[in-house]
């Protein structure tokens, strides 16, 4: 029963968002670890993660003010030393899905980088990260307490077995509260 709701939620945003994956989905081979289980950068999972950060942030109720909306948000890939955040996996603009924000107005800065110099994420992983940048063009900012938030980077304070029980902490309630970890996101 679960697995119906989350594969008729991902159904429902994809169509809401007019994001087309399913007739793509089908030639992308799927697989468990080893097979297809990394993400391979600017395919089809993109959809599937804008699918995810819309179901999640519209069930927070958040989307009814923005102007750029997930299926909006362009993927930009960088290579080399290229973010100026100390080499971060993924960055966004913070504020970037409001229009007027900046001067030029949001769809320049509905952008979320991704740094294609660290290795492949599992999918569930990206899509994780995706909804973690999608927040800052929210607007949200890093949670250093809450690991329910998207938005927590508490482990950042800590080095060893602690910043890594508590990245897999977060990592483990943030599957638990978005589609991440559905069946079609997950290759299986």
């Amino acid at each position: 029963m679960k697995r119906t709701l989350i594969v008729a939620a991902l159904v429902l945003a994809l169509s809401v968002t007019a994001v087309v994956v399913i007739p793509q989905a089908k030639a992308v081979q799927r697989g468990g670890p080893g097979n297809d289980w990394y993400w391979r950068y600017r395919n089809v999972d993109e959809n599937l993660f804008k699918a995810a950060a819309y179901i999640y942030y519209n069930n927070q109720g958040v989307l009814g003010r923005v102007d750029c909306m997930p299926k909006d948000v362009v993927i930009e890939y960088k290579t080399g030393n290229v973010d100026p955040y100390n080499n971060w996996l993924a960055w966004a603009n913070l504020y970037g899905a409001y229009e007027g924000t900046y001067p030029e107005g949001s769809k320049k800065y509905c952008r979320v980088f991704w740094n294609t110099n660290y290795p492949p994420e599992t999918r569930p992983n990206a899509c994780v990260t995706f909804i973690h940048e999608y927040g800052h063009l929210l607007g949200r900012e890093h949670n250093f307490d809450n690991t329910k938030s998207p938005m927590y980077q508490g482990f950042e304070l800590y080095s060893g077995n602690k910043a890594v029980a508590l990245w897999r902490r977060w990592h483990k309630n943030l599957l638990a509260r978005t589609v991440c970890n559905a069946a079609e996101i997950r290759g299986r």
